[in-house]
């Protein structure tokens, strides 16, 4: 998986992770299978978990639809983290 989770200082992480809606909200972070942000900017575009696509911006600074990326390529034993600095909706 490559999810893409707001940082501790980013706007409305409060509502993201204390809403009911947040379940549909979170599906919206994640990416399917493993992917550096060398395969993510590959693409214009990648399906998330919760259906809609993810815009990603292909030239610097990397960036997953309205949001920037304060820290890429985080390897974990399930997946490939990438912290952006705030939450994104679909839409």
């Amino acid at each position: 998986m490559t999810p893409l989770p707001p940082s501790h200082r980013a706007p409305c992480r409060r509502w993201w992770t204390t809403r009911p809606s947040w379940r549909g909200s979170w599906k919206y972070h994640v990416i399917a299978g493993a992917h550096p942000q060398a395969a993510l900017v590959a693409q214009p575009e990648w399906p998330s978990l919760e259906g809609a696509p993810i815009p990603i911006r292909r030239a610097a600074p990397f960036e997953v639809k309205n949001a920037t990326v304060v820290t890429a390529d985080i390897a974990c034993d399930n997946g490939m983290v990438h912290v952006i600095n705030r939450v994104i909706l679909p839409g």
